[in-house]
């Protein structure tokens, strides 16, 4: 093991100092995360520490405990898969590096690299880094990011079916509308009631498509496949539809028939962009306020962020004046958001039916 060091990771050692070499583990672009479940391979306390770090397409920025130098740094292309292949075998594997610069910021303990080659959306990167402090301690180091999507489409929630029955294999699923083309990646859409977030997949997407995102989609089900190409006839499974299928692997229950609040989350861009609110109208008209601790913290984000014309409370929700229950909302201006910047959304621009209502991946009926 020593001479498998020594022969391919010389660039990282150095005869001066201790050298730790981390692994940050990261779950989305643009995010800041703090170095908590770093692990240190020295309990040494001399070397400099990760602080923190946010990535914003090329740019990442990388906080230390304390001033320190770079002494080298490079990108390579990693495995998808990170769980399978750790970050020693992707730097001993790679063939490829992509050149890198980089500008310290003394006063603050920050690195700003910057990518000088153009990364593929959705493709999963390593930046491998050596600093080195005043002391000679130096940390080594990999951080592992996805490739940045540099077009979102302008997309909105347009129908929710909450309702799953293992009888008529019927699975909730929440249906999108594209008001511009663009790619998904980054994109997420979040159930309040569990807190659930579902991220969804690189995926070139055209305007005046729909999207049906399935929420319950079997991994070892060859009929479940989520369509990424041109052709949209590939989804078998039942539930599938003539427009796009996007499949979640999961079999755990996904929306809340009572009480939910659904959202559609730019996770690379830290913003909201879209939701809805529905409840049963019992619940509307016999509770001020949601009853959970994060449907109260959902409901607030989507106040904050403009999201509702109205004060996000229950009796300003989407609920049927049909029936006590819901199992479907349906949005009633998709016509007019096509022609008009301006994002109305409240109970009125949505209507609660039946299931025999559902129009997965068509035009809206009500």
């Amino acid at each position: 093991m020593k001479e498998f060091i020594k022969n391919n990771f010389r660039p990282f050692l150095t005869a001066l100092g201790i050298t730790a070499f981390v692994i940050i583990c990261m779950y989305h672009t643009s995010c800041h995360i703090t170095p908590e479940g770093i692990t240190l391979i020295t309990n040494d306390c001399k070397s400099a520490k990760i602080e923190g770090f946010k990535i914003d397409g090329s740019d990442i920025h990388v906080e230390f405990s304390k001033n320190v130098k770079v002494e080298q740094c490079f990108v390579v292309e990693a495995s998808d898969d990170l769980e399978k292949v750790s970050s020693i075998e992707n730097f001993h594997n790679c063939e490829n590096k992509m050149q890198v610069e980089w500008e310290d910021d003394p006063d603050e303990f920050i690195i700003h690299y910057e990518l000088k080659e153009k990364t593929k959306i959705g493709k999963c990167y390593e930046l491998y880094s050596v600093v080195r402090d005043s002391a000679g301690s130096s940390l080594s180091f990999a951080l592992p990011f996805f490739g940045e999507n540099d077009h979102f489409p302008d997309i909105v929630i347009s129908e929710i079916n909450e309702a799953y029955s293992n009888k008529e294999a019927l699975s909730e699923y929440i249906e999108l509308y594209a008001l511009s083309s663009g790619n998904l990646f980054g994109l997420e859409l979040i159930s309040a009631s569990n807190e659930r977030h579902y991220p969804l997949p690189d995926i070139e997407i055209n305007k005046g498509e729909y999207i049906v995102v399935h929420l319950r989609g079997d991994e070892n089900d060859k009929n479940c496949v989520t369509e990424k190409g041109s052709n949209l006839n590939l989804s078998k499974a039942r539930g599938s539809v003539a427009a796009r299928d996007i499949w979640i692997n999961s079999s755990e229950s996904a929306l809340n028939s009572t009480a939910e609040i659904v959202l559609l989350n730019n996770k690379a861009k830290n913003k909201l962009l879209d939701c809805v609110m529905y409840c049963k109208k019992d619940y509307a008209l016999s509770n001020k306020d949601w009853k959970t601790e994060s449907l109260c913290k959902y409901a607030a984000l989507c106040s904050d962020a403009g999201l509702w014309n109205k004060p996000c409370i229950p009796e300003n929700a989407v609920y049927s004046n049909e029936r006590k229950s819901i199992s479907y909302v349906s949005r009633t201006n998709i016509e007019g958001l096509k022609n008009s910047p301006e994002r109305n959304n409240d109970a009125k621009c949505w209507t609660g039916t039946a299931k025999s209502k559902m129009t997965p991946g068509k035009k809206n009926a009500w």
